[in-house]
């Protein structure tokens, strides 16, 4: 899931600064550097530091990234297609505002404990 939700944001975003897409994605810089290294050995994505700023490293998709995104994301949407089947938008409004208040009621209870 964590490789996924890299390659999804930038696949919307496109070529970003490491540190933008870690927080992005609102996890820290270690966590992400540790999934950006599964993603480059396995050719999905670049890293390449700036010339003019050495500390800055950009992180872009590859072409074969791009196509392992493209099809996680069609995969995806076909799951949640037939998840939905039978439900009537507003049944649908109703189950994604539970659930926000779900992990609201988590994320709080999370940070509380710490």
């Amino acid at each position: 899931m964590a490789q996924y939700i890299h390659l999804r944001c930038l696949r919307e975003e496109g070529k970003l600064k490491q540190s933008e897409l870690s927080g992005l994605l609102g996890i820290e810089k270690a966590s992400s550097t540790r999934v950006l290294d599964e993603l480059e050995k396995r050719d999905l994505i670049t890293r390449n530091r700036s010339q003019s700023d050495r500390r800055v490293v950009h992180v872009d998709l590859t072409d074969a990234g791009l196509r392992t995104i493209d099809g996680a994301m069609k995969s995806a949407r076909l799951a949640a297609d037939h998840a939905s089947a039978g439900f009537e938008p507003d049944e649908l409004g109703h189950l994604f505002a539970a659930m926000d208040k779900l992990l609201d009621n988590l994320a709080s209870a999370c940070c509380q404990s710490r």
